[in-house]
């Protein structure tokens, strides 16, 4: 099991679009289970309903915690996505 911590950078937070977008990545990685945690919630990435519970605003800090056999690549690809790809789009 890995964990990486990142800052979410999105002046939205983590909202319907950032979730969906979250899911896709991770449903590319079948086999490894992937979750997000804030201070007091753990969040499944496979639902959308579970991130939004997050609550996740704009400099909230956020820890990825992975395991199974493709752990590195999707920690790698959401910290990307949470703080590079979300800001530099409007579309979030």
């Amino acid at each position: 099991m890995i964990q990486k911590q990142v800052k979410v950078c999105n002046r939205l937070g983590i909202m319907a679009r950032a979730s969906s977008d979250i899911i896709r990545v991770v449903q590319k990685y079948e086999t490894t289970q992937v979750y997000l945690c804030s201070e007091d919630r753990r969040s499944n990435t496979r639902s959308i309903m579970d991130l939004m519970m997050l609550a996740a605003v704009e400099d909230t800090v956020l820890i990825i915690e992975a395991n199974g056999p493709d752990e590195e690549k999707v920690v790698n690809e959401l910290q990307v996505l949470i703080e590079e790809t979300f800001p530099a789009n409007d579309r979030y």
